[in-house]
């Protein structure tokens, strides 16, 4: 549960949030060595970057933290417009919680398509996913994703 400030500066828009967090686990096998499962509790931030290049190409950088788990996120997109309400290109993404251990963390590269509309936007994207250990990828394996985004 976030609440959050949205600054318009010229061609960037910045979004602020802030609030609590919850991050739950269970296992289905149930592993004495692992004591991560069950419902941790916590404060999270996140701040939302966007920028319009200029009429047809765009990136956006998306950051989070929470205390709950000690996880980090972050997501970045390069944008081109096709078409007045469709993008496509490259997307990044990073996480890192308290189970992936010093030095590794869980990566995604790939595309994605965006339709946006006044009141929202939905967004379909898709690529390789994977374990990073000391900069050597692992369990890499296909993602895909379906965003939807109702502004209100």
């Amino acid at each position: 549960m976030l609440i959050g400030y949205h600054l318009r500066l010229g061609a960037l828009t910045a979004k602020a949030f802030a609030g609590a967090s919850m991050s739950s686990e269970r296992h289905l096998i149930d592993d004495p060595a692992d004591d991560h499962d069950g419902t941790e509790y916590g404060f999270k931030g996140a701040l939302e970057l966007w920028l319009d290049i200029d009429e047809r190409t765009w990136t956006s950088l998306d950051l989070s933290y929470a205390t709950a788990r000690d996880e980090t996120s972050s997501r970045w997109r390069a944008g081109w417009r096709i078409a007045p309400h469709v993008s496509v290109g490259p997307e990044l993404r990073y996480n890192k919680n308290i189970e992936t251990g010093d030095g590794n963390w869980n990566g995604r590269s790939g595309l994605f398509v965006r339709y946006d509309w006044i009141g929202g936007e939905v967004s379909l994207a898709g690529g390789v996913s994977g374990r990073v250990d000391d900069w050597d990828a692992t369990d890499v394996s296909p993602y895909g994703t379906l965003n939807v985004l109702f502004q209100f």
